[in-house]
């Protein structure tokens, strides 16, 4: 196990962020200042790397930073990180946008269970992210620390449509900058709908990663609500669990608007960083699947469907066949929506074997454009392709607003 994913383990925590805002046109004088201002002597020690342009399922192009600090750096120096990000459209004005993580009172404690030696070895990470339209951007991320010290970086990005994503309307105009923030569901029902149960797989894009970044949480929300707004439902039972704790992490039976922020909220606090020692079992994952498939099998009113959302994960076992036999009964249809990013091989996992094993149907996602085609097939298997008609057009999402953050100790 790496130094870094041993600190996240005995941490127990991960660094927590409010969204990105927007900071307001009075202070922007203020701010531009930080920008331009002179390098301190001695910066803080980070590492910053930038993810993306990549279009998401929200049809939005998001751009996401890591900073990866030391711990000796900050174990000494109580309060928050503020970082603050200064987006310029080519052309175009800049934006400027402010988050602030606090840093937890267990770096300092820390200190005292390590040799000096190894104590300056390890690392803590955070992320955030913004959207942008197409076009060409430069991004700069300023980094102040509790004793004013700074650190900045810069790049120049491009946002343009992949292959295969030439059809899709982006939701942002060209030059446009907002915070990343996702838009919920309405939790509209209607009578003539599914009976729909989401078995939310709550992994993150790189299983080499020990936490949900930004971006990890905000693929599994959009996903969600576009699943959502676009099949029509009577009812919407969910589940979130984690492979690697083998553990339900959030589950609602009637799931609404409110259970929707709810769960956007657990999302925020998950440090998948932390794993029991019995859920490094092999046998577990299996266990943990077959349970949550034997509930839907004996459920008083077994869903129209069961969907499997989120990404490959690196577990590969299958179920044994005695087990699958007591759940293949019934008339509930399994569907399985695999996300996979373009640097990731494809291999079937679990969930994928215990798919095609019940008679299912895996749809591999790469992009926004394959989402909207995923959902469109399963409401024709399901035989309610005339429900399609209500399906809005790649881009054609309604109007955002913003799940609300945790606010901070």
């Amino acid at each position: 196990m790496s130094k870094r994913l041993t600190l996240l383990c005995w941490l127990a925590l991960a660094l927590q962020a409010a969204a990105q805002v927007p900071v307001q046109p009075e202070g922007f004088m203020v701010f531009n200042q930080l920008f331009d201002a002179k390098p301190s002597a001695e910066p803080p020690k980070c590492r910053t790397s930038l993810r993306g342009p990549s279009l998401d399922f929200a049809f939005r192009f998001n751009l996401g930073y890591i900073m990866v600090c030391r711990v000796a750096d900050f174990a000494d120096r109580p309060g928050d990180l503020q970082v603050y990000t200064r987006v310029t459209p080519q052309g175009g004005s800049p934006v400027l946008l402010t988050e602030t993580y606090p840093l937890p009172a267990s770096l300092a404690e820390l200190r005292t269970k390590l040799t000096p030696r190894k104590f300056t070895q390890y690392e803590f990470s955070f992320s955030g992210g913004f959207s942008v339209g197409e076009g060409d951007y430069r991004v700069e991320v300023l980094l102040i620390d509790p004793q004013k010290r700074t650190s900045l970086r810069q790049w120049d990005v491009r946002a343009v449509r992949k292959r295969g994503e030439g059809a899709i309307t982006p939701a942002l105009a060209a030059g446009t900058v907002e915070p990343m923030v996702i838009v919920p569901w309405e939790g509209k029902l209607t009578r003539e709908g599914l009976r729909l149960t989401v078995l939310l797989d709550v992994a993150t894009l790189n299983p080499d990663e020990g936490r949900l970044y930004t971006w990890d949480r905000a693929l599994l929300l959009e996903s969600l609500v576009s699943l959502l707004r676009w099949t029509p439902c009577r009812s919407v039972r969910l589940l979130a669990f984690n492979l690697e704790q083998q553990k339900e992490i959030f589950r609602k039976e009637s799931f609404d608007r409110a259970a929707f922020v709810e769960l956007a909220l657990a999302l925020q606090q998950l440090e998948l960083g932390t794993v029991s020692y019995r859920a490094l079992q092999k046998e577990g994952p299996a266990n943990l699947l077959a349970e949550l498939v034997r509930q839907e099998s004996n459920a008083k009113e077994p869903a129209d469907a069961v969907i499997f959302v989120g990404p490959s994960v690196r577990f590969d076992g299958k179920m044994p066949r005695p087990e699958l036999s007591t759940m293949e009964k019934g008339s509930t249809h399994f569907f399985y929506f695999e996300y996979f990013p373009w640097y990731r091989p494809e291999f079937p996992d679990s969930i994928d074997y215990l798919t095609k094993d019940l008679h299912g149907t895996v749809f591999k996602i790469h992009n926004a454009g394959e989402l909207g085609q995923a959902i469109q097939k399963m409401l024709a298997q399901l035989n309610r392709g005339e429900l399609e008609k209500t399906m809005p057009p790649p881009g054609g999402t309604p109007s955002m607003s913003v799940v609300p953050s945790r606010p901070h100790n």
